[in-house]
């Protein structure tokens, strides 16, 4: 059972996405560890766009199905902009 949350940046997406040699990323090391994922629902629509390809986009789609995407409303926001 995952104990901590970690929510993913595009950024931390975008270098996966670069690097030949997956194991040196950020990310591989993230899914590799015991924690409980998560994407907010804007950094989804970021790698959807970003997706030049058909090819990328179903990468992309296969990738999102281990996080958990997080809603980002309102209240959210707020918070957010609090801390």
């Amino acid at each position: 059972m995952a104990t901590d949350r970690v929510l993913v940046d595009t950024s931390i997406f975008i270098e996966f996405f670069r690097k030949k040699k997956k194991e040196e990323a950020v990310l591989h090391d993230l899914l590799n560890k015991d924690f409980a994922l998560h994407l907010s629902v804007i950094t989804y629509f970021e790698l959807l766009c970003g997706a030049k390809s058909q090819a990328l986009l179903d990468d992309t789609r296969r990738l999102m199905d281990l996080f958990e995407v997080l809603d980002f409303r309102e209240p959210e926001a707020k918070h957010a902009a609090s801390i």
